[in-house]
């Protein structure tokens, strides 16, 4: 643990953990944390991210899969997301949605805040989790939330239904 000074005056113990994706070398990394210049923990992007996840107070995600493995398993979370600035501009002409995130897609609603662009910023990002991280209520608002995304998702065993409907479906055509 290190000690971050918050503007309160209050030192906060912090411990910083980066879920290494499994595609993301250590060759790649190492140039970018040292840059950094934070003290930051590698866990590798295994099995055991989901029980370090759950134990977390709150994660910061890029949007995409982790944004939703993140919220199944009740880990309040940021989603952030940034392109160049002309990548964005085409994305936006072409993509009309009223959110980034899978979990505020599926759930049809805000519930995990998405930082966007010029609101990724390390300086807003800090603000808004120390903001957030204090708020209590605001942390089991989103909880509650996120305990409703495994209901929309459906049961499990999605892939053993698909089967058995592709295998009822063959069983009706005709052979020739």
């Amino acid at each position: 643990f290190r000690r971050v000074l918050f503007r309160s005056g209050a030192l906060v113990p912090t411990r910083f953990l980066l879920l290494q994706a499994p595609t993301v070398s250590d060759d790649l990394l190492a140039p970018v944390l040292a840059q950094a210049g934070v003290e930051v923990e590698i866990v590798p992007g295994d099995e055991s991210r989901f029980e370090v996840l759950a134990g977390c107070h709150l994660a910061l995600c890029a949007s995409g899969t982790a944004t939703l493995e993140t919220g199944l398993v009740g880990t309040p979370l940021f989603v952030l997301y940034r392109l160049g600035a002309m990548t964005y501009a085409m994305a936006r002409m072409l993509v009309r949605l009223e959110h980034v995130s899978l979990v505020n897609l599926v759930l049809g609603r805000d519930v995990v805040p998405e930082l966007i662009q010029g609101e990724a910023t390390p300086e807003k990002v800090a603000r808004r989790a120390a903001a957030f991280l204090r708020d209590r209520r605001a942390v089991d608002r989103m909880r509650d939330g996120l305990a409703e995304l495994r209901g929309r998702l459906g049961q499990g065993g999605a892939t053993q239904r698909a089967a058995d409907e592709i295998e009822a479906m063959l069983d009706e055509v005709p052979s020739e």
